[in-house]
């Protein structure tokens, strides 16, 4: 390098693995990247993550209680939608629009403060909505009756696949369970119905463990989860 020339730095907001990022905190993108190069090692997953997110950015200063988000572009769900309806060729994709859409993955500000795991995990769990296809959120939402919870489900199924149980898991005690629901080996009630979560993420009936509802499960104010020991080897 000649004298008195300085090196160009790489720009703090520019793509990641060819993702468009105009995320700047050197933390948020190094999770970015982990989360990234484990997904590129399942090419099926990858192919569909680069076609569904144009982008990683800030999530919106008025959504103060939610850390991170996967969102469509409701005009592309619009579209296809328009598509669906005016091409017979097209019908057996019917009501599946919003699995196709492309769209955005939004952090929060304050995600920048959290630990490297933490970060991950919440990363890996959004990518993991953004690949999730329709048939296997409609398998599990017929299993366990809970579109909320299938959604949850099928997103930490795939950052399991990619390697991230552990940071998913150390992160569990940071989410709502009332949106979540729980992980492989975990049980929870709802106002007294036992559910479990079994290895390939469908929500199982526990009926045997069924017990009364507290006021407080009936109101909705709280959630009652166990979790259960992992096996030993």
């Amino acid at each position: 390098m000649e004298k008195g020339k300085r090196k160009a730095s790489r720009d703090p907001s520019g793509p990641i693995f060819g993702i468009a990022c105009d995320i700047r905190s050197v933390r948020v993108r190094r999770a970015i990247r982990g989360v990234l190069a484990a997904v590129r090692r399942h090419p099926r997953d990858w192919a569909r993550l680069r076609r569904r997110v144009r982008a990683f950015r800030l999530l919106g200063s008025g959504n103060a209680s939610t850390l991170g988000q996967w969102i469509e572009d409701p005009e592309h769900v619009r579209h296809l939608v328009t598509q669906t309806e005016g091409d017979p060729r097209l019908w057996a994709r019917q009501y599946s629009e919003e699995y196709l859409a492309s769209g955005w993955i939004e952090l929060s500000r304050r995600a920048a403060r959290f630990s490297l795991p933490r970060l991950v995990a919440l990363i890996a769990h959004e990518c993991g909505h953004a690949v999730t296809r329709a048939g296997e959120f409609e398998k599990r939402e017929g299993r366990g009756g809970d579109s909320e919870w299938a959604s949850e489900l099928c997103a930490d199924r795939h950052a399991f696949r990619w390697g991230f149980e552990r940071e998913t898991r150390a992160n569990a005690r940071h989410r709502s369970f009332a949106h979540h629901a729980v992980l492989p080996g975990e049980m929870i009630w709802l106002k007294g119905v036992a559910f479990t979560v079994d290895r390939h993420f469908y929500l199982r009936r526990r009926p045997a463990a069924d017990r009364p509802a507290t006021d407080a499960e009936r109101a909705g104010v709280v959630d009652v989860v166990e979790v259960r020991p992992k096996a030993s080897p």
